[in-house]
């Protein structure tokens, strides 16, 4: 008899469990998302703009000065979404 309520009390902690695993891995997924994607479109913003810089640079050398702030905003924002996407293993 009190094998059968241990196990529906295991199985009431495990539906719990489940739920409240089940609550808090979008948040957890969606967090990680957030970063791998800023990180990820931050490269590709700087990788674009360094290859618009050799172009800009014979057709007008005072364009080239407004795409290197661009690169230096975005690697602002570069750096920390690299380190939270890619922590050292220390």
């Amino acid at each position: 008899m009190d094998y059968v309520r241990w196990i529906e009390a295991l199985d009431r902690s495990f539906d719990l469990f489940t739920q409240r695993i089940a609550q808090h891995l979008p948040n957890i997924l969606g967090s990680i998302l957030l970063v791998l994607i800023g990180w990820l479109l931050a490269r590709l913003l700087r990788a674009a703009i360094i290859l618009i810089i050799p172009i800009a640079a014979v057709t007008n050398i005072l364009i080239v000065y407004p795409l290197v702030f661009a690169i230096t905003s975005i690697s602002i924002f570069f750096r920390p979404a690299r380190v939270a996407a890619l922590p050292r293993a220390a």
